[in-house]
């Protein structure tokens, strides 16, 4: 029984060109990436894949002659779904506490170890300052940054890698140059702080329940439970990474 729900299961859990196997599979990757841009809910991308296929199983048509383009194609679908702005609350919230905790966490355990106080310098606050301002940009401008990405794959990879770059170059200069301390905590305090935004950061990546694509028939783009599940760890992994940095480096000093 076990092995026939696990055969099951495998087949509910397919790729994009299994969603319409008589399509051409560039088309369906590329009209589901279209939807997905254009902030379709995933049930209803199944439902359109599912008319795709129908059709083509009955007329024959290759889906350029029955459909034309998928960005078209897409662009006629979306017009009638309602339309999201921008990025929801939880996402900006989860996104905010889990760059706290990542950055904040090492500072805590190096002090810890030092038995010193978490100093706080003005170049510390305007590094906070400067990642608040950017994920307000990226929250902001979210559809054509990753519109960017998605149609002009080597230039929205340069403009992504520059942008990395940049904000780590500034991040630095703001670390080196501007020292002057202007409040220091006790690591108990920055370490319980910073294990607070990863554990929220956490939670609600956990709670939030990931759209997949979905057909009719019970088919689907990857599932619910592993993306809840990824969210959810993504924050916790990369501070317990960044804290293992920060201890070898206190090790080896």
């Amino acid at each position: 029984m076990n092995a026939q729900k696990n055969r099951n299961q495998h087949q509910r859990n397919t790729d994009m060109a299994g969603l319409a196997p008589h399509a051409d599979p560039r088309w369906v990757e590329d009209f589901i990436v279209e939807l997905r841009l254009l902030d379709v809910p995933g049930d209803r991308i199944g439902d359109a894949l599912a008319t795709v296929e129908e059709h083509l199983v009955d007329t024959r048509e290759s889906v350029e002659e029955a459909f034309g383009s998928p960005r078209d194609y897409a662009a006629s679908i979306a017009e009638s779904e309602p339309r999201t702005e921008g990025v929801d609350a939880a996402t900006v919230i989860s996104s905010g506490l889990g760059i706290f905790g990542i950055v904040v966490a090492p500072r805590a355990l190096t002090a810890f170890l030092d038995n010193t106080q978490v100093s706080v310098t003005n170049g510390d606050l305007a590094a906070l300052a400067l990642l608040i301002a950017l994920l307000g940009g990226v929250v902001a401008f979210a559809g054509p940054l990753m519109r960017a990405v998605v149609e002009r794959r080597t230039a929205g990879f340069v403009l992504w890698l520059l942008g990395f770059l940049g904000v780590t170059g500034a991040m630095v200069a703001f670390f080196l140059l501007w020292q002057a301390v202007v409040f220091t905590v006790s690591p108990w305090v920055v370490g319980a702080i910073a294990l607070a935004g990863v554990v929220a950061a956490a939670w609600l990546g956990w709670r939030q329940s990931p759209d997949v694509v979905a057909t009719p028939d019970g088919r689907t783009l990857g599932t619910r439970s592993a993306g809840r599940l990824t969210s959810a760890l993504l924050v916790p992994v990369l501070t317990l990474v960044t804290c293992l940095m920060a201890f070898m480096t206190w090790a080896l000093a």
